[in-house]
């Protein structure tokens, strides 16, 4: 590699092989980045992540060579007030080992993009920022902060004064909020997480029942921006001799969740669903509380979409999910009376129906698949303008 190659780091809490959906689109991203004759630099925390999904890692994504730079963990406890606490100090440590070149930075742990807003405006270090859930938006959604409080403000009042040189947002939703919340008006290249282009197992999953049921499946993170009412209520409407629910949870609902399961025979608990297996369920359910609507935007929807599956949303209409792959499902307000909303869905659900939207979900996939690949190309041309502005020959090492 010459060594005038633009030099480039992707930083984020999580990295292949950990399982993490973010870890493994920066890894992807990173491949890429790399087969394209950048030097690229991955930093991230040694930590252990819950759920995920397992399959292909993407760092071979176009063959690039990726190096690693990987820090310790420094909490790993699930109360909220040590975890915050570790996250900050997380978010700090993998800052500092910035020293020169273009950064990409995701926003896990917590505020990581406030870190980097201080640490790259005061080592004069080109940033972009590729916002996954949104911070400190996230907490405000939650309940934890009013985003009148002075903490909160603070924070965003850096954001605005030190804002990146090019965005990476998941739907055109979440940029046109960082638009108007931090007032960032800088380039922006939209890229959906959750895209991949892994084929369906040849071989039906050992929960699967046969093509004489309906399969619908609610996978990963039922957490705060998530209803587990209307999952229950799916659970409730469903006809055992008609379907099944495969059920594979973590989060903060999952304890409640698990514990309705057991008792409808129409729900199959499962430890994990690797990627392989997501087109074997015909309806992937989703959802996102109204206040999370472009602080979340569920990367779970996009990778059952690519996988040539139907959705069903609990979510309002204007948020990315919703707006980038309706039409391969169906909606259900998130302020309608659930129970009459899911029953009625139910009655009205034909075997044409669903091969419609399963139809729809392949045409979207060739679609998602073709945003990523210029998206890609995309970002690799805004890393070299970057890179020549603040050439270097040198890539980071940890602190």
């Amino acid at each position: 590699m010459s060594p005038d190659a633009a030099t480039c780091t992707l930083v984020n809490r999580f990295y292949p092989p950990n399982p993490s959906i973010t870890g493994h689109a920066a890894a992807e991203l990173a491949g890429f980045l790399s087969a394209a004759g950048i030097r690229v630099t991955s930093v991230s925390v040694d930590g252990r992540y819950s759920g995920g999904v397992s399959g292909s890692d993407g760092s071979s994504h176009g063959g690039g060579e990726v190096a690693r730079v990987g820090l310790p963990a420094v909490c790993e406890s699930r109360r909220a007030l040590p975890r915050l606490a570790g996250a900050l100090v997380e978010g700090w440590a993998l800052a500092r080992t910035l020293d020169r070149g273009v950064v990409i930075g995701l926003t896990d742990p917590p505020l990581l993009n406030w870190w980097l807003a201080r640490h790259c405006a005061r080592k004069k270090i080109p940033w972009i920022c590729w916002s996954m859930d949104l911070y400190p938006d996230a907490f405000a959604s939650a309940g934890l902060i009013s985003r009148d409080h002075f903490i909160y403000r603070g924070i965003y009042d850096r954001l605005r004064r030190q804002p990146p040189q090019h965005l990476i947002a998941l739907g055109r939703g979440q940029a046109a909020y960082l638009r108007q919340s931090p007032g960032w008006n800088v380039p922006t290249t939209i890229l959906p997480c959750g895209i991949h282009s892994e084929t369906r197992a040849p071989e039906p999953p050992a929960w699967h029942p046969g093509p004489q049921k309906i399969v619908l499946g609610y996978l990963g993170n039922i957490g705060q921006a998530h209803d587990p009412q209307f999952v229950s209520s799916v659970m409730r409407a469903l006809n055992p001799e008609k379907h099944l629910l495969v059920l594979s949870t973590y989060g903060a609902h999952t304890s409640r969740l698990l514990q309705e399961a057991s008792h409808h025979h129409a729900v199959k608990i499962v430890d994990h669903v690797p990627r392989h297996g997501l087109g074997w369920i015909d309806i992937h359910l989703v959802s996102l509380d109204p206040g999370w609507d472009h602080v979340c935007v569920p990367s779970k929807a996009v990778s059952a979409v690519c996988s040539g599956a139907a959705l069903l949303g609990c979510l309002t209409d204007g948020n990315d999910t919703w707006q980038q792959l309706g039409r391969a499902g169906w909606r259900i307000s998130p302020t309608s009376d659930l129970d009459s909303a899911v029953r009625e869905w139910i009655r009205s659900l034909s075997p044409e129906d669903l091969a419609a939207r399963k139809r729809e979900a392949e045409s979207l996939a060739l679609h998602l698949r073709r945003q990523r690949d210029h998206a890609f190309a995309e970002i690799e041309a805004a890393v070299r303008n970057l890179s020549r502005a603040h050439r270097t020959p040198r890539t980071p090492v940890a602190a």
